[in-house]
């Protein structure tokens, strides 16, 4: 019997309870290159283990090959997350009441064992411990004995080797998530967010695959406001109308309108009524036919609407982009198209973790091209501004200093100038279009005026019609309360290459 690695990861190759598929018969076995029958010379009916019918000589090679067929599809990669690890104890014990028909196998007190250490994680589900000479032992291995398992609680000493009680379920679930910047409409793939590389897509997170990087599900948070509504009562009892008082905030589609029962009666007398939205409220509750009877002037009954729900959807990502750093420099300009623009000097610091070609691909200089969307923020200067597209439509409007979002109108890259901590160096050049300056001037460069940062997600073809509006009438901060895009997976928390 041997073990399935991946690098030296332990894999285990499973069918999904049901499922049709065997999969000896999605599998290659080679040993020393001549391919293997399955269920004669080896063995492997779903796990972490093959086993060989004739064990193999030292210096004998063994491949597997395993199809896969689409990811995502045809096969799923799951990380597991472990219940029993290295360090817990198992208690193996007895219960004369354990159906075990047709093999009529009698359990006696005699079969309990004492606990035993795990020493190792051979399969999704089997584990190796020390070796046990206590009582309880039994060659029977058709008998389905009851198990007790204990979470390591201590620190421990395990084959000469430290096993400290830490485990996955104790860390942070840390998801990367973004915020949308610029609205996106029903069947865009391109969706710009505030930042997204590298906390999306480390490279060093795995050694052998990262698909499991791309699955991302979009949140339209927004504001949502429940609305509400008084009946009004006629002298017969009936509910002659509904009178909005509040017609709520972030309707997709109209709620459920729900009228109490009259006091001392039941569901048959109560009134009926429907409503209609525009613009994400509320706007029109109609009672039905059956307007109810017994309601008594003198208490109106309640009313109860349904709140607006979140809106959500799973996509995944085709590729990755963005960068983040520093402005040092701020100038003015007018170009075609443009009457009014600001330059941005940007650059990414040395010690900036982009530069880390082990964690991303080395950055140095900011990728944004002319179109693409960026934010500021932390900035130190100007008094609010209204940034315009191509077409001098409102991008975002700030409120504090310069932090807003904008578009790139113009990139000029490899530009070099003077930049804080950096002297000569060579910075990339954003032109943007702004109304006004409101009282900015050109600011010169070699200083610290705020943070940039960008990233562009490009989706597969998405089969939901959902449109998402990004918030950025409050600069930076409305951006916080709008749409926002979040890793299905968290972030590993070991095992990284470094």
């Amino acid at each position: 019997m041997f073990p399935i690695s991946e690098d030296g990861e332990r894999i285990t190759l499973q069918a999904k309870k049901g499922s049709l598929v065997n999969v000896e018969d999605c599998t290659l076995v080679f040993l020393n290159d001549i391919l293997q029958l399955p269920g004669s010379a080896y063995y492997l009916s779903g796990g972490s283990n093959i086993t060989f019918a004739e064990a193999p000589k030292s210096g004998d090679t063994v491949k597997l090959l395993f199809y896969r067929g689409t990811s995502g599809i045809d096969v799923r990669d799951v990380e597991v997350i472990d219940t029993v690890k290295i360090g817990d104890t198992l208690t193996i014990g007895q219960n004369p009441l354990l159906d075990q028909n047709p093999l009529s196998i009698k359990q006696d007190k005699f079969l309990q064992q004492d606990k035993r250490t795990v020493t190792e994680i051979i399969s999704a589900s089997s584990v190796n411990s020390n070796q046990y000479f206590m009582p309880g032992l039994s060659s029977n291995t058709e008998m389905l004995r009851p198990i007790v398992w204990c979470r390591q609680t201590e620190d421990k000493y395990i084959e000469g080797k430290l096993v400290t009680k830490k485990r996955e379920r104790y860390e942070p679930q840390i998801q990367p998530s973004a915020y949308i910047i610029k609205s996106v409409g029903i069947g865009s793939t391109t969706i710009f967010v505030d930042s997204a590389r590298p906390f999306f897509n480390p490279k060093n997170e795995h050694t052998v695959s990262l698909d499991f990087q791309k699955d991302i599900k979009i949140i339209n948070y927004g504001e949502k406001v429940s609305a509400a509504a008084t009946a009004v009562v006629s002298t017969a009892g009936t509910i002659t109308s509904i009178v909005i008082s509040e017609g709520g905030k972030g309707y997709l589609s109209a709620p459920e309108v729900s009228i109490e029962n009259p006091v001392g009666m039941g569901t048959t007398a109560r009134a009926i009524a429907s409503s209609t939205i525009s613009g994400g409220s509320v706007n029109t509750i109609t009672v039905g036919i059956q307007s109810g009877v017994g309601y008594a002037q003198t208490s109106h009954p309640n009313v109860l609407i349904s709140p607006p729900t979140f809106v959500t959807e799973e996509n995944s990502i085709v590729s990755y982009a963005g960068d983040f750093g520093i402005i040092t420099g701020i100038g003015t300009t007018s170009l075609t198209g443009i009457a009014t623009g600001l330059v941005f000097d940007l650059v990414i610091p040395s010690d900036s973790v982009l530069r880390n070609a082990t964690i991303t691909d080395a950055t140095t200089s900011s990728g944004i091209e002319t179109g693409f969307y960026f934010i500021v923020r932390n900035s130190n200067v100007g008094h609010g501004l209204t940034s315009l597209d191509a077409s001098s439509n409102t991008v975002g409007v700030g409120t504090t200093f310069i932090d807003n979002i904008y578009r790139a109108a113009h990139v000029t890259t490899g530009v070099t100038t003077d930049a804080l901590g950096f002297g000569q160096t060579t910075v990339t050049q954003v032109v943007v279009s702004v109304n006004s300056l409101n009282g900015l001037t050109g600011l010169g460069f070699s200083n610290f005026y705020g943070d940039y940062s960008w990233g562009k997600l490009q989706l597969n073809d998405r089969n939901k019609s959902q449109s998402y509006t990004a918030v950025t009438s409050n600069g930076y901060t409305g951006i916080t309360t709008g749409p926002v895009i979040v890793r299905k997976n968290p972030l590993k928390f070991q095992n990284y290459s470094v």
